[in-house]
C-alpha cells in the first residue's frame, strides 16, 4: 500500500483551531468542540494510505490544481496530493 506525507498547512492548522474555538467558546460546546477537532484530524490522517480514494474535483480551475475534496460529516476537507505528500487545507485557495 502506497504511503503519503501528510503536510497540513499553516493556515489549515490555524482554521482548525478556530473550529475548535469557535464551538467550544461561541457555541458553549467544549465537549463537541473536542470531538470536531478530533474527528477532523483522524480524517485528515486517514490520507496517508488512502489519499487517492477521493476523485479531483472536476470544476475549473481547481482540477487544474488537482483539487480533492474529503467530505467530513458537515467539513469539508480540501487537499492535493504531490508526489509522496499530501497537502490539507480548510481553504482551497490556501493550496498551490
Amino acid at each position: 500500500m502506497k504511503r503519503y506525507e501528510v503536510l497540513i498547512t499553516d493556515k489549515a492548522y490555524n482554521d482548525l483551531e478556530e473550529i475548535h474555538r469557535y464551538i467550544a467558546k461561541e457555541l458553549l460546546e467544549p465537549l463537541n468542540a473536542a470531538r470536531v477537532h478530533d474527528m477532523l484530524v483522524e480524517a485528515i490522517w486517514t490520507l496517508e494510505t488512502m489519499a487517492t480514494r477521493v476523485r479531483v474535483m472536476n470544476s475549473q480551475p481547481d482540477r487544474a490544481k488537482g483539487l480533492r475534496p474529503l467530505l467530513v460529516e458537515n467539513y469539508i476537507v480540501f487537499y492535493v496530493i504531490r508526489g509522496e505528500a499530501v497537502f490539507y487545507s480548510k481553504n482551497p485557495s490556501c493550496i498551490n
